[in-house]
């Protein structure tokens, strides 16, 4: 799991690794916290609503899209149609289901909140599509160890694993798919 946190962290920043845990960068952490963000990755099952089609949804949001290349597949939804017994994950799709389509997501900033010890998080108010409002209500709960390392100088960098769970239109996170994102948290050094 620490190797796809890592992945998940290496995609939001834009660079090739994510450097060890190490006390240097620890002793040097100000605790001046300059930005705090989640990656969300899960399955979603339930309908949505007449703007999204479909019944299971792989939802992906990192609100940090600083270097990336295309930000908008920081926040996506890519929906597919499944008859009963049919899955999709994070990363497999059943040949039986059926895709509808891939929406693209903009949030307000203020939508989300990291705890201040980093054990837990919040995507809470509404994320826009082209044509319409989703009520989101995700609860992120870190799991497993803090990494710390420094992504780009004068800064050190928090970051967990974490589980996620609630609803994004009505439609709800799958246990089973719960794991894979992750909390971030960059200080000034």
């Amino acid at each position: 799991m620490k190797t796809q946190l890592a992945a998940i962290a290496v995609g939001v920043t834009a660079l090739t690794a994510l450097p060890a845990a190490s006390a240097t960068a620890q002793q040097h952490a100000s605790g001046e916290v300059v930005a705090e963000h989640v990656s969300v990755q899960t399955v979603l099952d339930g309908a949505m609503g007449p703007v999204i089609k479909g019944n299971q949804h792989r939802l992906r949001l990192v609100t940090d899209i600083e270097g990336m290349s295309d930000p908008r597949h920081a926040a996506k939804i890519q929906s597919y149609y499944c008859p009963s017994g049919a899955r999709i994950t994070n990363s497999w799709t059943s040949s039986r289901c059926v895709y509808r389509g891939t929406t693209f997501l903009t949030y307000d900033r203020s939508d989300y909140r990291v705890s201040g010890t980093m054990r837990s998080a919040r995507v809470v108010g509404l994320v826009q599509t082209g044509k319409t409002s989703l009520i989101a209500d995700l609860t992120l709960r870190a799991y497993g160890d803090e990494e710390v390392g420094g992504w780009y100088p004068g800064s050190v960098t928090q970051s967990v694993e974490a589980t996620v769970s609630g609803e994004l239109q009505g439609a709800t996170v799958r246990y089973e798919e719960r794991k894979g994102s992750g909390i971030h948290r960059h200080e000034r050094a």
